[in-house]
């Protein structure tokens, strides 16, 4: 018996098929994974249920097990904005942006901030100064930022503990 070695070329997978949408079509409709591209910004603004900023882009579907439904909407031009949203118990979660190069929030940006104070206290985000500092007022337990003013004036110089010491105070015994 004479075998004979086979030996085969590694086969790459062929190119995805990417599916034309056309004018008028619902991007609710396209749940099955695939890839679609809509090629005119007309066609786009005739369709349904596009991200805020509707245009020609390219549309990728992900249907891992029919239970949820991801899309990722990229768009075409110079700024190549990137949407995401998806289907669960039959609802769409609103188009989300995703951060591009450079792009910055500012604080007026970001909704349900909590208030942004020079002043730390409870239930603030902290702003620094122009000059870095942060404010903020006496503690009122243990595990509370304190300010300078606070700390400084519990450090007393003596000569000796005294015989009833204070428990919020720092005593540096000179010599």
């Amino acid at each position: 018996m004479v075998l004979k070695l086979v030996t085969q070329e590694p086969v790459s997978p062929p190119p995805p098929v990417i599916e034309a949408i056309p004018g008028k079509k619902d991007l609710n409709t396209y749940t099955t994974t695939g890839i679609y591209h809509q090629g005119t910004d007309a066609n786009a603004r005739s369709g349904t249920n596009y991200p805020s900023d509707v245009g020609a882009g390219l549309l990728e579907v992900f249907n891992p097990d029919g239970a949820m439904t991801y899309q990722r909407y990229t768009r075409y031009g110079n700024n190549n904005t990137v949407w995401t949203r998806g289907l669960y118990n039959k609802t769409w979660s609103p188009w989300k942006l995703s951060a591009q190069d450079g792009h910055k929030h500012t604080m007026s940006d970001i909704t349900d901030l909590p208030e942004v104070s020079y002043l730390a206290k409870g239930q603030t985000i902290a702003r620094r100064l122009v000059d870095g500092q942060i404010r903020v007022s006496d503690p009122k337990d243990a595990d509370h930022a304190a300010s300078k003013k606070y700390v400084d004036a519990r450090i007393q110089l003596v000569s000796s503990l005294p015989s009833s010491p204070e428990s919020d105070v720092l005593y540096v015994i000179t010599e």
